[in-house]
């Protein structure tokens, strides 16, 4: 009997030792797709470099480069953020974070300049859960 106490009582820490709260889910899921597919072209113009993840506003960041190739000046930036937050209210993959009231955020910059932020623009609960 002692021993079956002893095996359950490890069985236990084991479980809660593993269990993971979901800032610390988002901030492994940023880094292993960082590390695991980043940078990573979408299209010939248009990569994404990283995602990361800030606890203290619990913001999940996406952030993509444009090549030169790119012709910025016909860059309609409000249909871009539009376009975005569908996607974002689409996304079945995060509902997690969205029933946790996270926020999210994508930066686009050009490569040759990345400091010049074309777009950087983030979608709070209030925006992605107004249907």
């Amino acid at each position: 009997m002692k021993s079956k106490i002893v095996v359950l009582f490890s069985f236990l820490t084991l479980v809660i030792a593993c269990a993971e709260t979901l800032e610390e889910r988002a901030a492994r899921d940023a880094k292993e797709f960082t590390e695991k597919n980043c940078p990573a072209p979408i299209t010939r113009e248009l990569t994404i470099d990283s995602m990361t993840f800030a606890p203290q506003s619990h913001t999940i960041s996406y952030y993509y480069s444009l090549s030169p190739r790119y012709d910025i000046s016909n860059l309609d930036k409000e249909k871009t953020k539009e376009l975005l937050l569908t996607q974002l209210k689409n996304q079945t993959n995060l509902i997690k974070y969205k029933e946790a009231g996270y926020s999210f955020r994508y930066i686009y910059y050009e490569l040759i300049k990345p400091e010049h932020r074309i777009i950087d623009v983030r979608f709070s609960p209030q925006d992605y859960n107004n249907r």
